[in-house]
């Protein structure tokens, strides 16, 4: 997946399915800037822009902050879905304001806004229906994902990177990796400017997070994990951080979070190593840092 800025007047999101970088070198020399835009992978030459597009009001969309347009975006992205696999699809959101409840995002999409455009979740619970457990513990991983130039309010983490949760998570075996971030403004009172885990069981390797300003937020920058989750977080950099009226700058945490049942490994043990946290400046902070870890966790190595 990959979230970028084109050059002229719309932010981009699109999804992606080349191969993962397999270690921080290979993800440095993957990451391509093409005008004002995160290019994922080898540079591809000719037209960027995918091969069929529409526009959210053709599914009888409305931009006026009232009308909810959760079926809009889903049929829309139910039937770009089928130009998957022949040169992209991509989903045009214009200037207003769209009210909409739970919607996903497909591979090979781009979802593009206008710079004047706002997506707004709505606030009643009922829009955002409880999805069944299993098998979708595991599968909340994602590859090849580029989010550049966005401002996001939310009541949780503003960007979280998750991969599947306990035994399902080390059962699907499917790494979030190859993730670039940069130019971020967010604003959260319930969690962090950037997370990774709890859920972190499939892995989570080769991301870098760059430009990134964090706002009115209970914390800046978390790594979360327990015993049992078993998986990794390797190989992240994150750099130029400004941090204005945040609770907790920094906040690592060994033993946070639930289980799905009572079948997993307790002797999955996660293992952290080789992450960089570095030009952190922060003003109104309530504490710099804390870092907590679990008896018997299996490893946090490299970190500085």
């Amino acid at each position: 997946m990959r979230l970028g800025r084109p050059q002229k007047r719309h932010t981009t999101f699109a999804a992606s399915a080349a191969a993962a970088a397999q270690s921080s070198a290979a993800l440095l020399s993957r990451w391509t800037t093409v005008g004002r835009r995160c290019h994922v992978g080898p540079v591809k030459h000719g037209p960027e822009a995918p091969q069929h597009g529409v526009t959210i009001t053709e599914f009888g969309a409305v931009g006026d902050g009232v009308t909810l347009n959760t079926k809009a975006f889903q049929n829309a992205i139910f039937y770009l879905n089928s130009f998957a696999d022949k040169g992209g699809a991509q989903l045009f959101v214009p200037a207003g304001r769209w009210l909409t409840g739970s919607f996903s995002l497909i591979s090979h999409l781009t979802l593009s806004l206008d710079k004047d455009a706002v997506i707004i979740g709505s606030p009643d619970s009922f829009h955002w229906p409880v999805i069944d457990p299993l098998p979708s513990y595991g599968r909340d991983s994602s590859r090849n994902v580029c989010i550049d130039h966005c401002y996001v309010t939310t009541g949780d983490d503003v960007i979280v990177i998750k991969s599947g949760w306990d035994e399902y998570g080390i059962s699907f075996a499917h790494p979030s990796s190859n993730i670039s971030i940069s130019n971020i403004t967010g604003e959260t009172q319930g969690g962090a400017g950037i997370a990774f885990g709890s859920e972190m069981s499939g892995g989570i390797s080769e991301v870098r997070a760059e430009g990134l300003h964090i706002v009115n937020s209970l914390h800046g920058i978390r790594i979360k994990t327990t015993p049992g989750r078993g998986g990794y977080v390797k190989n992240v950099y994150i750099a130029d951080v400004s941090m204005d009226n945040v609770s907790m700058a920094i906040r690592i945490t060994g033993n946070y979070g639930e289980h799905p049942d009572d079948r997993y490994d307790r002797k999955a043990l996660p293992m952290i190593s080789n992450i960089t946290i570095k030009d952190v400046v922060g003003i109104n902070i309530g504490v710099a840092g804390s870092k907590v870890l679990a008896k018997g966790l299996a490893s946090w190595n490299e970190l500085c």
